[in-house]
């Protein structure tokens, strides 16, 4: 008799509610499940695609108007703030809103990488300190007003410097001025990239409106994949939240993950390990990480309650090593078993 092919079953992947992961290139569910307990793809979506018991994150993007087209010049003294200061939003304010009532109680971030100057070509949401406080409370206003219940959340800086907490030291003292209050911030969210800060050079440049040539780990590659480094940065930014009396409230990290390629801090290019390495210690310490002086009382004074790695499909010229899936075989990488192994060895734990 011909052969009997049966279909495959495939067991209940285990879900870690602490760990999400960045989407670039739209659907989730066109890749294997990794895991992941949440997501964030950059959009606003009234009926985010999800695999089952997967929590989407909405993220209304930002840009201050500026002289030329945004996305063509990095170069402010060529292509200065547009007068007097605004901005612009994406997606307009009735999408916004719809998506709000679609999904009460969401969690909405508000801009992503705002201290982030423009590279050629590309969109980070580039904005004055000043005008990104006027920006947060306007589209806190504006998603409130349609779904009281709903979680607003900062956008996440490239990383947290101190001239990138200079950049929040300004949004914050902003707001006071000009709403008479503090801001009303339900989860404190950070990028936790490694990246050299100098002006006009690769890496995370320096902070929009700040005045500075240089700032962390100028010629330091090492430390891209730097664990003390990464620790360092977590409690310099909860130290940041418990002086301004904010250390009752969740921190997220939205993005992190390897993005200079091997060869950049002396490891083969061809080699998976330096990414495995780094996800899984990075991962071990936000699991882990706890104190009482920093932390957060609620969650057992833990530094940090969720993290997301950058990224599930996002192949380009950073690290060939780290995303989960191959985007074209939509099959997991050696990243991406890792990522999913993970999850089901500390299931309980990230639950």
């Amino acid at each position: 008799p011909p052969p009997l092919y049966l279909p495959l079953v495939v067991g209940p992947v285990a879900r870690g509610m602490r760990v999400g992961v960045n989407v670039t290139t739209g659907d989730v569910t066109r890749f294997p499940d990794t895991g992941a307990g949440w997501y964030v793809d950059y959009r606003v979506r009234a009926q985010p695609p999800r695999f089952p018991g997967m929590e989407y994150v909405q993220m209304v993007r930002l840009h201050q108007n500026l002289t030329c087209p945004i996305g063509t010049n990095p170069d402010r003294t060529a292509c200065p703030y547009l007068e007097p200061h605004s901005y612009q939003h994406w997606p307009d304010a009735s999408t916004i809103q719809a998506a709000a009532r679609a999904n009460p109680g969401s969690l909405w971030l508000i801009g992503n990488e705002m201290d982030r100057r423009d590279w050629w070509g590309s969109h980070q949401d580039e904005m004055l300190p000043e005008l990104y406080a006027v920006a947060y409370h306007e589209m806190r206003s504006l998603i409130r007003a349609a779904d009281p219940t709903a979680r607003i959340a900062i956008g996440g800086v490239v990383q947290p410097t101190p001239l990138r907490l200079l950049y929040l030291d300004r949004v914050w003292d902003a707001y006071i001025r000009t709403y008479g209050t503090e801001m009303p911030v339900n989860v404190w969210n950070i990028h936790a990239f490694l990246l050299q800060e100098q002006r006009g050079a690769w890496g995370a440049d320096i902070p929009a409106g700040i005045d500075a040539e240089e700032g962390l780990y100028v010629g330091e590659n090492w430390r891209h994949v730097d664990l003390p480094s990464f620790a360092w940065q977590i409690r310099s930014f909860r130290r940041w939240m418990q002086l301004r009396g904010q250390q009752h409230k969740p921190l997220i990290i939205t993005e992190f993950g390897v993005l200079l390629p091997n060869p950049v801090f002396g490891q083969d290019d061809a080699d998976p390990q330096p990414v495995l390495d780094f996800l899984t210690a990075t991962f071990d310490y936000l699991r882990t990480a706890k104190d009482c002086d920093l932390g957060l009382p609620a969650d057992d004074c833990r530094l940090v309650q969720r993290w997301n790695w950058f990224s599930l499909d996002h192949a380009s010229d950073f690290n060939r090593h780290h995303y989960l899936v191959e985007p074209e075989s939509r099959t997991l990488t050696v990243t991406g078993e890792t990522y999913r192994q993970y999850i089901g060895t500390y299931r309980q734990e990230l639950e």
